[in-house]
């Protein structure tokens, strides 16, 4: 039987249909990263080399590395340390390949690549677990002491050498401009789900991309939030208003797989008047902030404001960009 592709070809979209165990936090993370356009996606092609007798996944040194569960890693892989390169390089065979593939319980995807991480990633967290059980690091995904003092979505950036910003609760105004400026940027959420007891509690966490946010000028509590699902992210998204994401306390991350993208968004986000929407709206701009920031890494406001008074002189008359 024939393995599924390790991603899709044609860039068509990739499923994620969550199965029975807690990695949705993985999941929803690469929902996100995947999203964020060609660099994501070349980002987590980038892990991997296919070869006739398996595939082999490279993961660079990250803070994690300390905690590697190397004993129960070299039961089912081979590994070996690329110092040259400052690389875990892990080797999976095509019988390891076929149980990743049709792990009872496992991740539904059309991306091998999704399905792999879900078992490699287990082998990073802090805390050991049984590895002498069935489907143990698949199911090591719902043990505790997971991540230490690092937000789940930054300890799934380190390990796949990604640059991300965490945002808590009372930073949801950022959001929500970084959202307005530039619609389509995929943002991780972890929040309280389920139904609201009497108490108003909620007893359990799930995290999920935000797809969309939609204002609502005469009342902003009821501003709308779109949430896709990592339980099936082709499928309706589930909806929430402003009040009721607060209540669920919240707290969100957004991955940036092109490092200098982080200090121009920000940038982009402080300017009034949506001033930085052009930019995100207009590759070749952004582009070309991405090129001033590797000649000037001191990219500063009056600096992206000069460049954008710049081409507004030009733009209407000469087509600049």
């Amino acid at each position: 039987m024939p393995l599924t592709p390790l991603l899709p070809a044609n860039d068509s979209p990739i499923t994620i249909n969550q199965g029975n165990t807690g990695d949705c936090y993985l999941l929803a993370s690469l929902d996100c990263i995947l999203k964020s356009g060609p660099e994501g996606r070349q980002t987590l092609k980038n892990l991997f080399t296919e070869t006739e007798k398996g595939i082999e996944v490279r993961i660079n040194y990250n803070a994690q590395s300390k905690f590697l569960y190397l004993e129960a890693l070299q039961e089912k892989y081979g590994y070996r340390e690329d110092n040259e390169n400052h690389q875990h390089v892990i080797f999976i065979d095509r019988k390891r390949l076929e149980e990743i593939d049709n792990t009872p319980g496992g991740v539904q995807s059309n991306a091998l690549a999704v399905k792999i991480l879900e078992h490699l990633i287990p082998y990073f967290f802090i805390a050991k677990w049984d590895h002498t059980q069935p489907q143990a690091s698949f199911s090591a995904h719902s043990g505790k002491n997971r991540f230490g003092t690092l937000s789940e979505a930054r300890f799934v950036a380190d390990i796949l050498n990604i640059q991300t910003e965490d945002y808590l609760i009372n930073q949801l105004d950022d959001i929500i401009k970084l959202k307005d400026i530039n619609a389509s940027q995929p943002v991780y959420l972890a929040m309280a789900y389920g139904e609201i007891d009497t108490f108003g509690k909620t007893h359990g966490g799930h995290a999920l991309r935000l797809n969309k946010i939609m204002p609502n000028k005469k009342e902003p509590n009821r501003t709308t939030f779109f949430l896709i699902n990592p339980w099936h992210n082709q499928e309706k998204p589930e909806i929430y208003t402003l009040d009721e994401i607060k209540q669920r306390n919240a707290h969100f991350s957004i991955f940036n797989p092109e490092s200098s993208c982080k200090d121009i968004r920000s940038i982009l986000a402080t300017l009034a008047n949506l001033r930085g929407k052009p930019v995100v709206v207009n590759t070749k701009l952004f582009d070309t902030l991405l090129t001033i920031k590797k000649v000037n890494s001191s990219l500063s406001v009056p600096l992206v404001e000069g460049f954008l008074d710049f081409n507004d002189k030009f733009e209407k008359s000469n087509d600049f960009f």
